[in-house]
């Protein structure tokens, strides 16, 4: 005889209106038994389940009817359902993951990144790094224009052992936002990169640089002071630091500074065209500067090709 699905729904919720649960269960697992795929029976007789305190049958439940949603491709059905589940045990982060591969197979980029993000903090929270750092990383793949999210993963990759992934992450963020023309980010992320690689002179001179053109010259000055104290004969920082000195109306800090580019210039046989300019540059700022302009008097004499001679 076939099975009257009707009828049992209908026996089902008189049941139900009499408050007798466990015989609206009773009736809807006569389906089940016949047709273990039917959506609306497992969902009912996990409802059902639940409010009987029965949490781990219900979850069975909820779980049959997932799946089923899954095959079917209904994935905003599945998603309600895993919601349910969570409500019931939120401990359960593979559904989290699961709920992310379905909010991008959908097209629902802001969903899917919330997803992972979520599970990324938890596996923080659960010291589980390794996962954590994986995580980030699908992050950054699927939304690759998401600075914040960037900046997690390089800075999770050198808190936890992976030092060289995470200063090659930043210098990667770095290019394309210079690529890209970004300064406010450019300058975001040097910052954040040369605090954990001091030494890469190139970049703290060009955040420098950029910090005088937004008139940030005290910051220019602190980032150059981190670059001399480290490599004391950077000709490009040097000349920097003087330029600082000079927007802040220090200029015998920016003529001192100069003339110590003007003895490495010379002790290196340097650039004669640098070495006029800097003097140039002091004889400006100090006309009263005579050792200075006496120098550059001298090289102006000589023909073009005549090499700087270190001064006794």
């Amino acid at each position: 005889m076939a099975l009257n699905k009707e009828k049992i729904t209908a026996t089902a919720l008189k049941y139900l209106q009499k408050g007798q649960i466990d015989k609206a269960a009773r009736e809807y697992e006569k389906i089940l038994e016949v047709d273990p795929t039917d959506e609306h029976a497992l969902h009912k007789v996990g409802d059902l389940y639940l409010r009987m305190n029965r949490k781990q049958e219900a979850l069975n439940m909820y779980n049959r009817v997932s799946e089923l949603y899954v095959r079917q491709g209904f994935y905003l059905k599945a998603i309600a359902v895993y919601k349910q589940i969570l409500n019931i045990d939120p401990k359960r982060l593979e559904l989290h993951i699961k709920m992310a591969e379905m909010y991008n197979q959908l097209g629902l980029l802001s969903e899917t990144v919330n997803q992972y993000q979520y599970v990324a903090r938890r596996y923080e929270e659960e010291q589980r790094h390794v996962e954590a750092l994986e995580i980030l990383r699908q992050v950054t793949r699927l939304d690759p224009e998401n600075l914040p999210n960037k900046i997690k993963l390089a800075e999770g990759l050198i808190k936890h052992g992976k030092a060289q992934e995470g200063i090659e992450t930043y210098s990667a963020m770095m290019n394309e936002l210079e690529r890209l023309n970004k300064e406010d980010e450019y300058v975001r992320v040097a910052e954040r990169y040369l605090q954990h690689n001091p030494a890469d002179h190139a970049v703290s001179c060009k955040l420098a640089a950029k910090y005088q053109l937004r008139s940030e010259y005290k910051k220019s000055l602190h980032v150059l002071q981190n670059t001399l104290r480290l490599d004391h004969n950077n000709i490009a920082a040097l000349e920097l630091f003087a330029e600082g000195f000079i927007q802040l109306k220090q200029l015998g800090k920016a003529v001192t500074v100069f003339k110590e580019m003007v003895q490495l210039l010379k002790r290196n046989r340097s650039d004669r065209k640098k070495l006029e300019a800097v003097l140039e540059r002091i004889v400006s700022l100090d006309p009263e500067e005579h050792e200075s302009r006496k120098l550059l008097e001298e090289l102006q004499k000589r023909p073009a090709a005549h090499s700087v001679q270190q001064q006794p």
